[in-house]
């Protein structure tokens, strides 16, 4: 690289791709500092080739080596190398998005929700186990009680919820099913929970930025996460999902990611804080953490919401300044573009007005310079997400929809519901139960 880099983002997936992209579109040079070596064969060569002729790219280990010292701001898009960003951290560099906090927070699940217990959360009924007999075993003697199953260790995507309106005798015989499954999994977790499914209520996401343990701004964020259309398939992290600002001040902020305020593990943290909760009958119940710039809350924040450059608001995070004048005060959506077979090669086309609305995770440059597949197993299955922005969240949802059908993939698949409302566990439905509750004073915008 012929300058220094304003910023180098940090990756293991390449998830964070589109936003080195966007902050290079925007005036900033920009470095991908990538390691691939903890992936499987497949997913390691595709990784080894994303972003090759559209970004600078250099190996992380080279990377620390070189700008260390250099002023760089360094972004890490997941939680997969804590280590290495609390070692730049000490040596005064500038730093976000992991540390051994936030790494914890989303991968210790016993941790995180002990600490979300010690701040006021409510739990559901939990237990713990090491063994997939010793769990049946449990179900079986509270078969009409539906279950949640997650994993610890192994392979996260093994996590399993029964879908929203299974009765819970079947629930309960579902995870069974899904447990006697995994005993031939190759990537058996080495230890899972089964949580008591809280049905019913209004699942939400509240996400808070913080310097030195003080709040900046906030952000809900409500999520589509199954695969398929109507609340079905699996659980992919995010299929779509609606984002939009609310006072830090707010009471759905005091009552959510706002009760680690003040807590000794967060008192001097600089980064997000997430909770994932379900409110219901005036209880806040905690289901997990995800404190890091992950799946399609970072491409709505900077593709959608942001008034300012990428680089300049990573500035003013850092520095503690305000941060809610730099994010507008409608709505942002995002949709996931999906591919059954993410084979290397295949083009990924759109007119420039489109593509310039389209994250991607997973592609290099082709022929012409197209945008083309890397190829990768399983998890590469998300080529990226559209990201539209209007003044109420139906507008932005059909917007992202219709700039989708404008993006052209073989295989391709997405939502077709990102801007319904009919069923009660869809992101605009879920909006409207959270503004009868009156608990996010301040926000602008409506459904309509």
């Amino acid at each position: 690289m012929s300058e220094r880099p304003d910023l180098i983002l940090v990756t293991e997936t390449w998830d964070g791709l589109g936003l080195a992209m966007l902050a290079e579109r925007q005036g900033a040079s920009v470095l991908v500092a990538y390691d691939s070596r903890a992936l499987e064969k497949k997913d390691a060569a595709a990784a080894h080739q994303a972003g090759e002729g559209i970004i600078e790219r250099m190996k992380l280990a080279e990377a620390i080596k070189t700008y260390t010292g250099q002023g760089a701001i360094w972004l890490f898009d997941s939680n997969s190398f804590p280590e290495q960003a609390d070692a730049l951290r000490k040596k005064g560099e500038a730093v976000l998005g992991t540390g051994a906090l936030s790494a914890k927070m989303e991968k210790d699940r016993h941790f995180a929700a002990k600490l979300a217990e010690d701040v006021g959360f409510d739990l559901t009924d939990t237990e713990e186990f090491s063994d997939t007999t010793e769990a049946i075993v449990y179900l079986e003697a509270h078969e009409d009680t539906a279950y949640v199953c997650k994993a610890q260790g192994g392979d996260a995507d093994l996590t399993f919820v029964p879908q929203y309106d299974d009765p819970a005798p079947l629930a309960n015989r579902m995870v069974r099913g899904y447990l006697a499954a995994l005993e031939d999994h190759p990537g058996q977790p080495t230890s899972f929970i089964l949580q008591k499914k809280v049905d019913g209520g209004t699942e939400v996401n509240v996400d808070l930025w913080v310097h030195e343990g003080q709040p900046l701004v906030a952000f809900v964020d409500l999520e589509a996460k199954r695969r398929h259309t109507g609340e079905r398939g699996e659980l992919i992290g995010c299929a779509g999902d609606y984002l939009f600002q609310i006072p830090v001040t707010s009471p759905l902020v005091k009552k959510t990611a706002g009760r680690f305020l003040g807590h000794k593990e967060f008192r001097n943290y600089t980064g997000s804080i997430d909770a994932n909760v379900i409110l219901k009958g005036g209880k806040v119940f905690w289901l997990e953490a995800c404190d890091r710039l992950g799946y399609n809350a970072a491409p709505t924040l900077f593709y959608g919401l942001a008034r300012a450059p990428m680089l300049r608001i990573l500035e003013g995070w850092l520095a503690g300044r305000p941060l809610g004048p730099t994010f507008g005060r409608g709505y942002a959506a995002s949709l996931s573009l999906l591919t059954s077979e993410h084979e290397l090669g295949f083009p990924v086309l759109g007119p420039r007005s489109a593509l310039t609305r389209f994250c991607p995770y997973s592609v290099r440059e082709g022929p012409d310079g197209i945008l083309v597949m890397v190829g990768g197993g399983k998890a590469w299955y998300n080529v990226g997400c559209t990201v539209a922005t209007a003044a109420t969240a139906e507008a932005a949802g059909k917007m992202c929809l219709r700039l989708a059908q404008q993006i052209i993939f073989p295989n391709k698949s997405l939502r077709t519901d990102l801007a319904d409302h009919d069923l009660p566990t869809l992101p605009l439905a879920r909006l409207r139960q959270l503004q009868a509750m009156g608990l996010m004073g301040g926000t602008s915008g409506s459904l309509r």
